[in-house]
């Protein structure tokens, strides 16, 4: 019962479903911490709005990133849960993750490029869902 009601609240954001670990309940929290219209000029401003955007930590000759605390902790752990689903059932996310582990990367920095991956496919799939609706054509009497 409830699930068919989320489910039903959640059909305009049918397209935010496609990305692999969204189902229609993530969906629906992804739609309601996002918002109405179109909040984000670009996918690296939603990325800096979630708190995955990686934030430069050099010094002298090292570069290097480093995780960034801020931005919304909500939307944060819902990319983390998604992540962590496409790390255990996609085998492209399980290829990706390996091939940054054997690059000297650990698998906490392999995570996070995969969430800030996943919040680019969230913000093409939003630009589809948060569209608005096409005009009717209207038919002149004549």
């Amino acid at each position: 019962m409830l699930t068919e009601e989320i489910e039903t609240l959640a059909v305009p954001y049918e397209a935010l479903t496609e990305i692999a670990g969204v189902s229609w309940y993530t969906a629906g929290v992804l739609a309601a911490i996002l918002g109405p219209g179109v909040r984000f000029q670009t996918d690296a401003q939603l990325a800096a709005y979630a708190g995955v955007a990686p934030l430069e930590a050099s010094s002298a000759a090292s570069v290097r990133h480093r995780l960034n605390r801020g931005g919304n902790r909500r939307l944060n752990a819902v990319l983390h849960r998604i992540a962590v689903t496409q790390a255990r059932c996609s085998p492209p996310t399980r290829a990706y993750i390996t091939r940054r582990m054997t690059e000297g990367k650990s698998k906490r920095e392999a995570i996070r490029a995969v969430k800030r991956y996943i919040v680019r496919a969230i913000w093409r799939h939003w630009q589809t869902c948060s569209a608005p609706p096409a005009p009717a054509a209207e038919t002149s009497a004549a």
